[in-house]
């Protein structure tokens, strides 16, 4: 597809992608908050479950044991704490790794594709780079969540752009 353009309907701003003839033209309208929202609890749910899971996993398999822990023993100490250091890098690599690798891969993360949604990014209309997506995934949400205003922002924008959006110019929409 070539450029979008905007234009405006009955429901908000639409962005029109086509390849300069009518009959290869997609309508996008910006996907509502309250969808996005519940997407992201889905996406939520599965790294909670992922960290979770790996949190008692390598707690079971921790050779260090409770009397050892109770009883002070700063070596057994020592240990529990890399182990577990080494279990929250990990599951952070995880974290990242899930929305960059489907932000990637789909133009969404498996959440808003349950939901119907994707990115799209506005202006353009090329494929996700690994720059791109990495700005908006983790350096635009981590922007995004002091206070929480970044978030809050796309309630009041036409687009509904939260500032990780407005970052590298993308728009979450309905799936055609």
């Amino acid at each position: 597809m070539g450029a979008l353009r905007e234009t405006k309907s009955a429901t908000g701003p639409v962005l029109k992608a086509h390849d300069g003839g009518l009959e290869d033209q997609v309508e996008y309208e910006p996907s509502g908050i309250f969808k996005r929202f519940v997407a992201a609890m889905v996406d939520g749910t599965i790294v909670t479950s992922f960290n979770l899971i790996l949190q008692a996993g390598i707690q079971k398999l921790s050779p260090v044991s409770q009397e050892q822990l109770a009883a002070g023993n700063n070596a057994a100490i020592d240990g529990v704490g890399t182990i577990f250091i080494v279990a929250a890098l990990v599951g952070l690599i995880f974290n990242i790794g899930y929305y960059v690798y489907s932000m990637k891969k789909w133009s969404a993360t498996p959440g808003k594709k349950l939901l119907g949604l994707k990115v799209i990014r506005i202006g353009d209309n090329k494929e996700w780079g690994f720059g791109s997506v990495f700005m908006r995934e983790v350096i635009g949400k981590i922007i995004s969540s002091i206070g929480m205003m970044g978030y809050i922002w796309a309630f009041f924008g036409e687009k509904k752009q939260a500032w990780h959006d407005k970052l590298v110019k993308s728009m979450v929409v309905r799936d055609q």
